[in-house]
């Protein structure tokens, strides 16, 4: 049999008590309470909400129209009049969400400028001195940053700004992504941020005024790229150096911290890379990278391939197509010239002489260069004088030589003065011609052809010197 502690029963009873005591006091708090509770007075607020308007993602570079809403979220009994805005601030990009973006601005990171357009319900509808207007008056509006840098901007309007229960002013200008924020709000895709505004509400049935707050989250993207190469020089013979060029498209605010990537490759799938044939080079500001030289070794057809890095604000490209003809080299075979020096250039007989080769143009030549030695023997002179024609024959002289034609020896000189002699004074000696019929049709030669006697005879004999004696 199980025996109970004493003690539990004695607790038992005291838990009780206490339990009953506790509700019989909540029921009479109850009881005295619900008379008072129906007449209360509900809580009533005044407010006009700044709510920015950004496309939900943006691109730097990229231009954009935004708008800043005003609504006017007055709850009664204020609501039954309208309400003043003023003192009206906005804050493109914000890190956090306090009021006035405390501890959170980012400047830079956009530009906003007009036009500014305020929508129909932007009005005045008091004086300033707070006299109702017979009708409302429309109010502009200008938006400017506070300071050049500081990432605050005033919205100022032109007049009272008055918004009645429900009315919702709009204000529509134009801005630009500038760069892409510091500061990751999200672990999204992109560069998360947020717009953020603020504004002061009062109304003439509260005595003192709300400062209201409004954000709008938004995605910043990094601008696109494209790079562009050219290999220089296209074609070169061997041992020269080559070098690649890129220009980077597309950059917006660039950081200075991009770089390209060049490498050269000596195989069409651009796989086996050139030793020492890769270099990385900051970009300009204006997208321009230049490789540093590179001389192939061997000769054969190489490929350049070329990467852009990106920065903060702009993506990466590349890298450049393998087959890009214009990332294509041709290295061709060296051709060398040779000089020649002949030592000594004039030696007595019996003296050594020898010769120097300089070879300039190759690269990296192996080869051997072979001398020879050639003699020349100058050709005797030719002669002057009319050769001789030797005739042998019945009843002619042999030999004979035919005498120049000329003036005879006999002649004498010509007189230097008076009257010039007559025909019958002159004794020049004259050949008489032959009939055409026996001279000769083929010689070139002025003197005539000899006449072939009617029987056989030996051949005639021509001498080249005057010193051949004629046969017997």
């Amino acid at each position: 049999m199980v025996q109970r502690n004493p003690w539990d029963r004695r607790r038992a009873p005291y838990g009780s008590v206490r339990r009953r005591t506790m509700l019989a006091l909540a029921a009479v708090m109850v009881t005295i309470a619900a008379p008072f509770i129906g007449v209360l007075p509900a809580y009533a607020g005044i407010g006009v909400s700044p709510i920015p308007d950004f496309p939900t993602t943006v691109t730097v570079g990229e231009t954009f129209t935004g708008r800043l809403n005003l609504i006017n979220n007055t709850t009664p009994p204020e609501s039954a009049q309208p309400v003043t805005v003023s003192d009206i601030r906005f804050y493109p990009s914000c890190e956090t969400g306090n009021t006035d973006c405390l501890g959170g601005i980012e400047p830079g990171v956009f530009s906003i400028s007009g036009p500014f357009v305020g929508g129909p319900q932007c009005h005045s509808l008091f004086s300033p001195a707070g006299v109702l207007l017979p009708a409302p008056v429309p109010v502009t509006f200008t938006i400017t940053e506070t300071a050049p840098g500081s990432g605050i901007f005033l919205v100022t309007p032109s007049a009272r700004l008055d918004l009645a229960a429900g009315e919702i002013c709009t204000i529509d200008f134009t801005a630009t992504t500038l760069r892409v924020p510091t500061v990751d709000l999200s672990v999204a895709p992109g560069i998360q941020t947020q717009a953020l505004a603020s504004n002061t509400v009062a109304s003439p049935l509260s005595p003192s005024t709300v400062r209201n707050t409004g954000i709008d989250p938004l995605t910043v993207l990094q601008a696109a790229t494209a790079i562009t190469t050219v290999a220089v020089p296209a074609s070169a013979p061997v041992g020269t150096p080559v070098h690649d060029t890129a220009q980077v498209t597309g950059l917006v605010s660039p950081t200075g911290t991009g770089t390209v990537t060049f490498t050269l490759f000596s195989d069409a799938a651009c796989t086996v890379a050139v030793p020492g044939g890769a270099s990385t080079v900051p970009v300009t500001a204006g997208g321009l990278a230049t490789s540093a030289n590179v001389t192939p070794p061997t000769t054969g057809t190489y490929h350049w391939v070329a990467t852009f890095s990106g920065d903060a604000n702009n993506l990466p490209s590349g890298p450049t197509a393998c087959a890009d003809p214009a990332e294509t080299v041709v290295v061709t075979a060296a051709t060398p010239t040779l000089v020649t020096n002949a030592t000594p250039a004039t030696a007595p007989l019996g003296t050594s002489i020898n010769d120097t080769a300089m070879l300039s143009g190759g690269f990296n030549p192996t080869g051997t260069i072979t001398f020879r030695l050639y003699a020349t023997t100058p050709a005797p002179p030719r002669s002057s004088t009319p050769p001789t024609r030797w005739f042998r024959g019945p009843g002619r002289p042999s030999p004979r030589r035919r005498p120049p034609l000329g003036p005879s020896p006999s002649t004498p000189p010509a007189p230097t003065g008076g009257s010039p002699p007559t025909a019958a004074t002159s004794t020049t000696r004259r050949r008489a011609r032959r009939p055409a019929s026996t001279r000769s049709r083929t010689s070139p030669s002025p003197w005539p052809a000899p006449r072939s006697p009617p029987w056989p005879t030996r051949p005639w004999l021509r001498s080249a010197t005057p010193s051949v004696t004629p046969p017997p």
